[in-house]
């Protein structure tokens, strides 16, 4: 999305909603979602709606999956974050073929792309998790319930 390291594609904007939504909520993560993805939607070449659609459909997965697992912290935000990279970056490809940008990918291709991105993705989103975790303690604040 933001900046590609090597064939990595860390997105920071995933683990800020991953978190903000596993923290505070769905419609606190919807609105980071949908903004977010704007503001990264006009700072790539991505078509323009791919990357709040992938975001939002993050949001709703997470809490969603918090409902049926309860609130286990950063076990759900490793796995937002694994599983929200895989489905921002499906949508991503998948609005971009359809849109006429670019030929259907082979999937073992894609794969190789998409998993190790997911990774690094989901550990990311669980350092966020945690260091936004530990500044709310710190002033006091208390997540809210999803």
């Amino acid at each position: 999305m933001v900046q590609a390291v090597g064939d990595l594609r860390p997105n920071l904007m995933l683990a800020a909603v991953v978190t903000v939504t596993a923290l505070l909520g769905l419609g606190t993560g919807a609105v980071w979602a949908f903004v977010g993805g704007l503001t990264v939607n006009l700072l790539t070449t991505d078509p323009l709606g791919s990357v709040p659609l992938g975001l939002l459909l993050v949001a709703g997965l997470l809490t969603g999956a918090s409902r049926l697992v309860g609130r286990s912290g950063v076990p759900l935000a490793l796995l937002g974050g694994v599983i929200g990279s895989l489905l921002v970056d499906l949508v991503g490809v998948i609005v971009l073929v359809l849109v006429g940008g670019a030929p259907l990918p082979q999937p073992g291709a894609l794969a190789g792309l998409l998993v190790p991105t997911a990774a690094v993705n989901g550990l990311l989103a669980a350092l966020v998790f945690v260091a936004a975790r530990a500044a709310l303690s710190r002033f006091g604040l208390e997540p809210s319930p999803i």
